[in-house]
Parts: structure tokens; sequence; C-alpha cells
């Protein structure tokens, strides 16, 4: 027997938590929404150069991480980096799987490139 509650619960918006101190400080555990957006403009002047470990390539130069016009080469953000940065924060300080979060904002969850290789050939 399947016994359960079903259906979408709604995640916290950025505009939900602005001028919201007491869910501000339980979903991200930032004491008020002014520390949470210091942080967040703190952090987003290197976001658009992160690199991530992709192995020994990964080393390698790359232009976008030295040229401030260019934009980095990929798919373009389904979100915006502050939503990206709240559900972050949720997951750490809540305890969230990655499922979970996918589920309750509808979205993907990451795979390996070895699996997005397969599935674009098919």
């Amino acid at each position: 027997m399947d016994i359960g509650v079903y259906g979408n619960l709604p995640l916290p918006t950025v505009e939900d938590l602005k001028g919201d101190d007491l869910n501000t400080r339980f979903y991200t555990a930032f004491v008020n929404f002014g520390t949470f957006i210091v942080i967040f403009n703190s952090l987003s002047l290197i976001t658009g150069k992160l690199n991530y470990w992709n192995g020994k390539d990964s080393l390698k130069e790359k232009e976008y991480l030295e040229n401030d016009v260019k934009q980095k080469p990929g798919p373009q953000r389904k979100m915006r980096l502050l939503d990206e940065f709240v559900l972050v924060l949720m997951r750490l300080h809540l305890g969230l799987l990655e499922q979970d979060l996918a589920q309750l904002k509808e979205l993907q969850t990451s795979r390996s490139s070895a699996e997005d290789d397969e599935a674009e050939r098919g």
C-alpha cells in the first residue's frame, strides 16, 4: 500500500525572502536579507569566471578566463545566479538532496558528461 502526500511545494524565491528576515534565516542561515545580498554580491564578482574541474584539460589556459568581454562557452544558465545561490544555501543549511531540490523546482539534476554524450548520440 502506497501512502503519501504528493504535490509541488513552492520553494521561496529571492523576492519572497526580501524583507523577511525570519525566512531568510530559516532557508539560508544568514541573519537577514541584507547579509545574504552582501555575500551574494561579493561572490558574484567571480562567478562568471568559475572554472569547473574537468580533468587535466582544466589546467589549460582559457580565453574566457582572461578576457572580461568574452562569455563562458556552453549552454546558458537556466536560472539566475541569485536563485542558484538560494538553492545551494538551502541544500547546505536544510540538508536537502539534489533530487529534492530538482523535484521541488522541477529541474533536471546534473548528469556526468559521459551520460550527456550518450544521450546526444541517441
